[in-house]
């Protein structure tokens, strides 16, 4: 079982600042927002605070987002638009 974590856009001022992460050891995916910065850095920096795993949702109804994105080592990170992901949330309560 895996921790569902927001983190914000997944800026390091928000990973290792305002968001409250598990410090418990719990394996915990980073859900973050589309925009700020690039999806690599998304990723990279939820890695290094310790994610198991990202999920981007889209913060643009209606826009398309590449599934691919990122490069190098980065994981390819699963993007749903805010209408479905807090569809998904909703039915996970």
């Amino acid at each position: 079982m895996f921790l569902l974590v927001d983190c914000g856009y997944g800026t390091i001022s928000e990973l290792f600042g305002s968001v409250e992460l598990p410090t418990d050891g719990s394996k915990w995916v980073a859900v973050v927002q589309r925009g700020e910065i690039s999806f690599e850095e998304k990723i990279n920096f939820c890695y290094m605070a310790g994610a198991s795993g990202v999920v981007i949702y889209n913060n643009e109804p209606g826009s398309e987002v590449p599934f691919n994105v990122g490069s190098g080592d980065a994981a390819t990170s699963w993007v749903r638009s805010a209408r479905s992901w807090s569809a998904m949330i909703s039915a996970k309560s």
